[in-house]
């Protein structure tokens, strides 16, 4: 492989960043100092025509080891090579099959050639948009029932509900994103998929509101989309943003955009049965959306297939499994919020996000039980749990497990996420999840630096975000480490290679020495190491000791020696 620079970063080191003393310095600096093999820059662009000349310079003056050069020149022949570009075809090989065929075929025919874009891509691309999808909110109005909707209306609204490029979002096709259909040739919209299933007779659409930053509602959107959902049993609405990317669309209000919270307000006033889907790819504040929603659908960016992923996980078609990824706030003064500290709120009182990082509301009901946790092979912990499916349908489960540890000198996270197992479970059917971790995972700095592990009470928590640890309860149980604290010396510090043996020998002699049984071989020696370092080190105190005793009674002699005597000494 090659690494490639960010859009004009050498001359940025230059012109931007003013780390260098000219467009010269900058390319020196990014030939000598990193590995960098190819420059990304615009195109035509002065930079690139001088990029060439300025090695060329560098090299004559002895400032550039030609070796260098070759390196990175291999590296960019050896990937062409590996593209075919050397076969004598200007281009790589090209797919023979037609940009739909995903539609007819789950695999690439025999006989057929197919390098990009093939049935194979786009049922990965499928299962992972599927496997995202996250439900919020649901009050019991999902999945829909779709042998109750033949005949009756569903109405549709909102501009992300009716555009793939609005559910592609940023750097797809360009910078910012792309508002032309015409960019993609396939995918389908929510709108699409449901009117595909229930016909368009069926299926009413308003765009609603505009989602460009800065906009709002007009009166004649408000009265369009509501006019449209009276017309309906339920009001599937998608709110969100429209395409962007970085600098041109950061952001200074997390609040959501265009007026949608106003839009939702007046579609809960003529049709309480709203399902929101938020389509965005970062978290804006939603308002009273939530509460005015009977269910809340987050499909993130969901890309071309999500028109289909969304629609089949709102008729239970699929169900979703998706876990929340960040911690969403509910008001605009709620960021940053980190998972695994308490909210700085807490203080003061309880305090709530909108939704919990890791969050989610299947449509099963999922139980846990048999939760062990303990240490395994003197370093490795691990956790078992049962999953039991208390739904009426084969599901998935995003399982994750959580650690919260207590009463650590430095403060420690409150739960911090060490893995993620995934289960599918027919209705009534139970499943073992197991996880594995190194102990050392545990590790964190102290206040001068040195990396340390503590002994001391630590909890594991499975399926759920919200530990119980005092005491232990619901899906957290403790950690058997079956390591005893040792007074001040549970903190051990590993800053230093030599220790870490020591602490692993401990750890056995600790867990060996109830059954008298000896230490297993090869760890003595690091005992012994450590012996050592206690002996020498106090063999260095007691001289220090000794040292200053009589460095201080050869001055006192001194001083006594050169007092002046101020008085006779009385006689008797």
């Amino acid at each position: 492989g090659v690494l490639v620079t960010d859009y004009n970063e050498i001359p940025a080191v230059w012109n931007f960043h003013n780390a260098a003393t000219s467009l010269r310095d900058a390319v020196y600096q990014a030939i000598n100092q990193t590995s960098i093999d190819i420059g990304m820059y615009s195109s035509p662009s002065a930079f690139s025509t001088t990029l060439a000349e300025d090695i060329a310079h560098l090299y004559q003056e002895g400032r550039i080891d030609g070796d260098r050069i070759i390196e990175s020149a291999a590296r960019v022949i050896q990937l062409k090579g590996k593209l075919g570009l050397f076969d004598g075809s200007p281009v790589p090989p090209q797919q023979t099959m037609p940009i739909d065929s995903y539609r007819t075929h789950s695999a690439t025919p025999a006989g057929e050639t197919c390098f990009f874009g093939c049935p194979e891509h786009h049922a990965m691309a499928y299962n992972a948009t599927r496997d995202s999808m996250t439900l919020l909110e649901n009050d019991g109005i999902l999945p829909l029932n779709a042998s109750n909707l033949p005949g009756k209306r569903i109405a549709v609204v909102g501009r992300s509900c009716n555009s793939v490029p609005y559910m592609a979002g940023g750097w797809t096709v360009h910078w910012q994103g792309s508002h032309d259909p015409a960019d993609f040739p396939y995918g389908t919209t929510v709108l699409d998929e449901f009117r595909a299933r229930f016909g368009s007779d069926n299926v009413v659409y308003s765009p609603g509101c505009s989602l460009e930053e800065g906009s709002s509602c007009t009166a004649e959107e408000l009265q369009n989309a509501t006019t449209t959902a009276t017309m309906a049993v339920v009001t599937i609405v998608c709110v969100g943003e429209a395409p962007y990317a970085e600098i041109v669309g950061d952001i200074y209000n997390l609040t959501l955009p265009g007026g949608q919270i106003a839009l939702v307000e007046a579609l809960h006033g003529v049709n309480p049965h709203i399902v929101t889907v938020l389509i965005e790819g970062r978290p804006r504040v939603l308002g009273a959306i939530p509460s005015l929603s009977r269910a809340v659908l987050h499909a993130y960016l969901p890309g071309p297939f999500g028109g289909r992923a969304i629609t089949e996980s709102l008729l239970g078609i699929h169900r979703p499994c998706g876990r929340l990824p960040i911690t969403y706030p509910k008001y605009l003064s709620d960021g940053p919020l980190q998972y695994w500290r308490r909210y700085s709120a807490d203080q003061f009182g309880d305090f709530e996000p909108q939704w919990e990082f890791g969050h989610s509301k299947p449509y099963d009901l999922f139980l846990y039980s048999g939760i062990t946790a303990a240490l395994h092979e003197l370093s490795d912990i691990e956790v078992n749990a049962t999953v039991t499916n208390w739904g009426s349908a084969t599901a998935t489960q995003t399982v994750p497990l959580f650690i919260t540890q207590t009463g650590r000198p430095m403060p420690a996270e409150v739960k911090l996420l060490m893995d993620i197992r995934k289960i599918t479970l027919a209705p009534g059917e139970s499943g073992q999840v197991n996880f594995k971790f190194s102990l050392f995972n545990l590790r964190y700095y102290n206040e001068v630096g040195c990396k340390c592990l503590a002994i001391r009470p630590t909890f594991a928590t499975v399926g759920t975000s919200k530990p119980m640890v005092n005491p232990p309860g619901g899906n957290t149980v403790k950690v058997e480490l079956g390591l005893a604290p040792h007074g001040p010396d549970d903190i051990i510090d590993l800053s230093e290679c030599p220790l870490e043996p020591y602490f692993r020998a401990r750890m056995v002699k600790s867990a060996f020495a109830p059954s008298g049984a000896p230490p297993p071989a090869g760890l003595g020696e690091s005992e012994d190491y450590f012996m050592s370092s206690v002996v020498c080190f106090v063999g260095g105190v007691i001289a220090t000791c000794l040292l200053v005793f009589f460095v201080r009674r050869k001055n006192r002699a001194r001083h006594e020696s050169s007092t002046v005597q101020l008085f006779e000494p009385s006689g008797v």
